[in-house]
């Protein structure tokens, strides 16, 4: 399958699931700060936070804004949507920051800028990362603009 092919059929089985069409998605990462505990995920709750997986699906539809977790043999099946809020009841601030990952098995670290976005809603707080200055690597490879669709998200949760 092409690459720009899995994209189309995430955002297809995305709006498949929800019954409404996809208008912007982006991909998001539990935060550093933004714990999963296992304990929690094994009997169920209702918080967000606890459900994310580290890949998930951020995704705005005309009426409502989306959490899905990814999952599958290569992380990028729609598993189970986590959160659907709707857009008058959700909030979404966004600041740019600086990560860090160490890989124990090489012993080296790796930086990047990521956009850390809270999502605020009725009983939510919730911080996830998505990955910044991606665009030239997502728009040559599968055909897609995230920073584009995050605008798109920020203008429909916080109408400005």
């Amino acid at each position: 399958m092409a690459r720009t092919g899995i994209i189309e059929k995430i955002r297809q089985t995305v709006a498949d699931r929800s019954g409404e069409p996809v208008l912007a998605a982006v991909f998001v990462h539990r935060g550093p700060k933004t714990g999963s505990n296992g304990l929690k995920r094994l009997f169920g709750t209702k918080n967000p936070a606890s459900r994310l997986n580290t890949n998930n699906y951020l995704v705005l539809t005309p009426h409502h804004l989306r959490l899905y977790a990814l999952g599958g043999r290569n992380a990028m099946t729609p598993k189970e949507e986590i959160a659907a809020w709707p857009l008058g009841q959700v909030c979404i601030e966004a600041n740019d920051v600086d990560r860090s990952a160490f890989f124990n098995t090489t012993m080296s670290s790796y930086d990047y800028a990521a956009h850390q976005l809270r999502i605020l809603a009725p009983d939510v707080d919730l911080l996830v990362d998505m990955m910044a200055d991606t665009e030239r690597e997502f728009v040559g490879v599968f055909g897609m603009d995230p920073e584009s669709d995050l605008r798109v998200i920020l203008h429909a949760t916080n109408g400005a």
